[in-house]
């Protein structure tokens, strides 16, 4: 909007979100990761599906120290730690423990295990374990790396594509990358590394290769 009114009335300017949207499908049983509503009861199960709908897709943000937001399509919430099980009842990363944390861990078989990572798991009172799993029933919990789901991430829409292209038909690009306050690092919790998170940085490669007029 500042650019806009800095310009004029005659300039053209239009913004993409450039987040990747993901499916998260369990290997085991099938079912992909899906919101059932927006209050703190609802929670977060793991649905059986050939194809999944808006609810079980999520747009991710890899903030910094590899640490990423999961905000449900279809009800615009975040993924929120609840002590063991999951809903999408949060607005905004926020929060004492900031339970919107979670980290995607690769594995060999090309699937991810996902870790929550809000702050009350490094209280010494913790001890559900660090990761999301599904049951047969499509239940999801929280509990040790031996126990986690492991799912195939599949990408349904490339927020570095989607800014690329934007990008090239430009005379200009603008990309704007940064961190969160409440998110890797807080009162309490200092920062390792002030490293932008993967995607971050290579949305900044991507539209820089399409448009060489970009500022970051």
């Amino acid at each position: 909007e500042g650019i806009r009114k800095r310009l004029g009335d005659a300039a053209n300017v239009s913004g993409v979100e450039a987040l990747d949207r993901v499916a998260l499908k369990d290997s085991t049983t099938g079912r992909y990761l899906a919101a059932t509503g927006t209050n703190t009861i609802d929670m977060v199960t793991a649905t059986a599906t050939d194809t999944p709908s808006d609810d079980a897709q999520w747009d991710v943000n890899d903030w910094m120290g590899d640490v990423s937001t999961l905000r449900n399509a279809d009800n615009g919430r975040y993924l929120t730690g609840s002590f063991g099980p999951y809903n999408t009842s949060a607005t905004t990363p926020s929060g004492w423990y900031v339970q919107q944390q979670f980290r995607f861990e690769p594995q060999a078989d090309g699937t991810v295990l996902l870790r929550y990572v809000g702050y009350e798991t490094n209280e010494s009172w913790w001890s559900l374990g660090d990761y999301v799993t599904v049951a047969a029933d499509g239940a999801v919990g929280t509990g040790t790396k031996a126990q986690a789901a492991h799912f195939e991430r599949k990408v349904t829409s490339d927020g570095s594509d989607a800014a690329a292209a934007a990008a090239a038909s430009s005379d200009a690009a603008v990309v704007v990358v940064g961190s969160n306050p409440f998110v890797y690092g807080r009162e309490n919790h200092d920062r390792t590394s002030m490293a932008l998170g993967a995607s971050q940085q290579e949305l900044i490669k991507q539209v820089r290769r399409a448009n060489p007029n970009t500022i970051v």
